[in-house]
């Protein structure tokens, strides 16, 4: 498989919410002359306009949105939407974690005279959620005093408004592990006046669910079928309850609930077709009771209809369609699925269905139901549509159908209006790719001249996905590195990589070495800023809580440094930074700071991702963004690491295996990117930039010193790691391969026989010249030759697996 682990960072994942360094973009008149005047503020004409223009805004211009809710504010009729008005204003500030302008706009909310107790309730319960629970526990006792105060009021006397803020409370009472305080505030609303017990009923519920405690809930809402003198939506309980039941493997007592609901008299007709649409069928498939399922269809298709609803019966008959295509697809019966949805013409099952063939391999009939899909689809609005528009594109090429996927690509996808431009682009670009089968960078040329920079930064690396999908590399990378001539390029720091014989791989025998000069230290002093910082700490693979940026950092906290070397087993490095507070944390009084690292293996090569914290003897976080073959090893398989606290902070000494780049072994002059981020207490810098999750931004460690000499001693250690990795696979009390082929009850020794065989005696035969000491030329020459095969034989081995079963069984 080629090399692809920094191509879908670059290309595919390009388009997420990341920093993008500026491009390359002329000049208008007006930047030239000097910056356009600032735009007057809009005018809205009354309160309902300035509300509408807040929600409008909010996630756009929270400053326009501020504006427009100071309007609302001074456009307000009354006291109750003054109140509403701020408290929305306090709200474009809530970010989840305490800011203080929402604490300080939804107290004033809340100091408006003469606001009704619903208002009241409304901006309480919000505060109680939103705004106090970031602030640990101050922000509990204060949420608790808030709310005592609130329902202490002599005007607080709406059984709904008092619901709502107890509920609230009870939940924040909850996540502080105040549990029975807060079933007892909860069970209490029963006896208040005037209070709707289905809503109270709900809420205890709820938070015996929170509890893990499913019967609880199951009990609290049979209530309110055992009682007809409680309100509310009787099936919306049988609803409830039958989730839970669900979530509690009690789908059987589901069944029988939802049958006694089909029985009651006080649920309406809709109510239960939707019960026995949303509910009861799907229970059936549970249970894998297909006839039932049938049966209960049936039932629904002869709902009486009622006289003033002449839609009824369509709508009845499109939802049984709908339930018996889920019916055969859960029976696997895709050839009835196939029959019911080509009659029904749905778009969402023909996708579906379509997209189930295709997994199977049945890329013919995937095509025919793409063929009635595609037209359908007014554009790709999300990301549901844009997976099954990747499907289509991935079975009209198996299918052997380029021409009609060129077709589609380049003209149907190009006049869907819902597409967006930056999707019609790599659409366009690759409909091009499939018309020739070949794409060159002229081609690309053409389809994006005279075309806005940042619109061509954004639409080749969805065209290059679309090829990466159907398995295409070469082109996919040709369209990278165009992108990439997009940007300013900033230089790029370098860090020396020397060889250094007998290496130090701890941090007692890196200050002993004589190697921590000023010559080979690498500063990291690249403050994050803000804004860059935001869009770390929402990164889903990595906990970033409490990171601070490193605007008003401490130098004396921030300082950090690294240095790098590299011997015949692997590459090493030393990273140390200071830390005024080091007694503490040494006393585990103050956390430690801790690092935040990437490395590629090369360009364009695997991308590594991993944190370390200075107390811990293994990595803080180390993903696996693949699953091991022959080019892809985890890192924290040949990586180790150890600190020890110094006189001013830390150091930690980390090793990284050559064995885990013995495909790609440097050369001399060969650049490998890496960056660090030292996040202090108070901020945090990089190495190579402010915004380390553009790749361009990376420094690079630059290897030197890599002789013909050198490189035989590196390939002599691998080249008898390897071969002791290949006799390993020979013994079968150890999982090894071989020997489990060549058993006649946990093998096949017939394919043994055939296709391993060869194999072996090749790789064993080639053995007897790794014998003794030899010279560095055959050294060089097995490396080249069989080194890898001895050191991932299993992968070759399953190779010759899948080819084996596949000539013997698929035709």
């Amino acid at each position: 498989m080629k090399r692809l682990s920094m191509l879908l960072v670059a290309l595919v994942a390009g388009c997420a919410s990341v920093e993008e360094p500026k491009l390359e973009e002329p000049k208008s008149k007006a930047s030239a002359e000097g910056a356009a005047p600032k735009a007057e503020a809009k005018v809205y004409k009354d309160y309902k306009a300035a509300m509408q223009a807040i929600w409008a805004l909010r996630g756009k211009d929270k400053g326009a949105a501020a504006a427009a809710a100071d309007q609302a504010v001074a456009l307000a009729k009354t006291p109750d939407e003054k109140s509403e008005a701020l408290f929305c204003k306090g709200d474009l500030y809530w970010n989840g974690r305490g800011d203080v302008r929402q604490g300080k706009f939804g107290l004033e909310a809340l100091q408006v005279e003469g606001i009704s107790a619903r208002r009241r309730a409304a901006s309480v319960s919000d505060l109680v959620k939103k705004y106090y629970p970031a602030k640990g526990k101050e922000g509990f006792a204060d949420a608790e005093k808030l709310v005592a105060e609130t329902l202490a009021r002599a005007d607080f006397t709406d059984a709904f408004a008092i619901v709502q803020v107890t509920t609230a409370i009870a939940g924040l009472e909850f996540d502080n592990f105040q549990v029975e305080k807060a079933e007892q505030r909860l069970a209490g609303l029963e006896k208040v006046k005037g209070v709707n017990l289905f809503d109270v009923i709900r809420a205890r519920a709820d938070l015996a669910v929170r509890k893990g405690d499913f019967a609880e809930g199951v009990r609290q809402f049979e209530r309110i079928l055992k009682d007809p003198k409680i309100g509310g939506n009787r099936w919306s309980a049988v609803e409830s309850i039958v989730k839970l039941m669900n979530r509690d493997n009690r789908t059987a007592d589901a069944v029988k609930t939802l049958r006694a609901a089909q029985a009651d008299k006080t649920i309406a007709p809709r109510h239960k077709e939707v019960l026995v649409a949303g509910a009861l069928v799907p229970a059936y498939l549970t249970l894998k009771d297909y006839q039932s399922a049938a049966a209960a269809v049936a039932e629904l298709r002869a709902t009486k209809v009622p006289e003033n609803d002449k839609g009824y019966p369509k709508e009845i008959e499109q939802k049984a369609q709908e339930l018996e295509f889920s019916i055969a697809v859960a029976k696997d019966d895709l050839e009835g699925a196939r029959k019911l949805v080509l009659v029904s013409q749905n778009a969402k099952q023909l996708g579906d269905l379509a997209g189930r063939f295709a997994g199977r391999g049945q890329y013919a009939k995937a095509v025919e139901l793409y063929e009635l899909w595609w037209p359908m689809q007014p554009g790709w609005t999300s990301w549901m549509h844009i997976d099954e528009m990747k499907g289509a594109v991935i079975a009209y090429w198996r299918a052997g159908k380029r021409t009609e996927l060129a077709k589609l690509l380049g003209e149907t996808v190009q006049n869907m209006k819902k597409v967006d431009a930056k999707r019609k682009l790599g659409c366009k670009i690759a409909a091009e790719c499939f018309r020739t089968g070949k794409l060159a960078k002229a081609d690309v040329d053409k389809i994006v001249a005279g075309l806005d920079p940042k619109l061509v930064r954004d639409g080749i690396p969805y065209g290059a996905g679309l090829l990466v999908e159907v398995g295409l590399y070469e082109e996919p990378k040709m369209l990278g590195e165009m992108r990439q001539a997009l940007f300013v390029h900033q230089p790029r720091n370098i860090a020396p990589v020397r060889y250094v014989a007998n290496a130090p791989t701890d941090a007692g025998s890196w200050f002993a070495s004589g190697l921590m000069t000023s010559e080979n230290r690498n500063v990291s002093n690249q403050k994050i800023g803000k804004e860059a910082a935001e869009r770390l700490i929402t990164d889903v693979n990595v906990i970033r809580g409490g990171k601070e940026t490193g605007e008003g950092a401490k130098a004396e906290e921030i300082d950090s440094w690294f240095y790098v070397c590299y011997d015949e087993h692997g590459v090493h490095l030393l990273f140390e930074h200071n830390d005024p507070k080091i007694d503490e944390v040494v006393r585990g009084k103050t956390r430690p700071t801790d690092y935040e690292m990437y490395l590629a293996i090369g360009e364009g090569e695997q991308v590594y991702q991993f944190g370390v914290n200075p107390l811990k003897r293994q990595f803080d976080y180390c993903p696996d963004w693949n699953s091991p073959h022959k080019r892809f090893r985890r890192l924290s398989d040949y990586a180790d690491f150890s600190s020890r606290p110094t006189p001013y902070g830390f150091a930690t000494a980390m090793n990284i295996s050559w064995d885990l780049a013995y495909h790609v072994l440097p050369e001399n002059g060969t650049e490998w990117p890496f960056e660090m981020i030292h996040w202090s207490r108070s901020g945090g810098v990089t190495w190579g930039g402010t915004d380390i999750w553009q790749v361009s931004n990376w420094g690079h460690w630059k290897f030197e010193g890599l002789t013909d000499e050198v490189k035989a001693k590196i390939c002599r250690v691998l080249m008898y790691k390897a071969l002791a990795r290949y006799n390993a696979e020979k013994n079968i009390a150890t999982g090894g391969v071989i020997g489990k082929w060549k058993d006649t009850e946990l093998g096949d020794p017939e394919f043994y026989e055939q296709c391993l065989k060869p194999l072996v005696e090749k790789l064993d035969a080639a053995a007897k010249d790794a014998e003794g000491e030899p010279d560095d030329a055959t050294v060089l020459r097995l490396f080249a030759e069989v080194v890898p095969q001895w050191y991932d034989f299993r992968y070759y081995a399953s190779e010759l697996r899948t080819k084996y079963l596949s000539e013997r069984f698929v035709r």
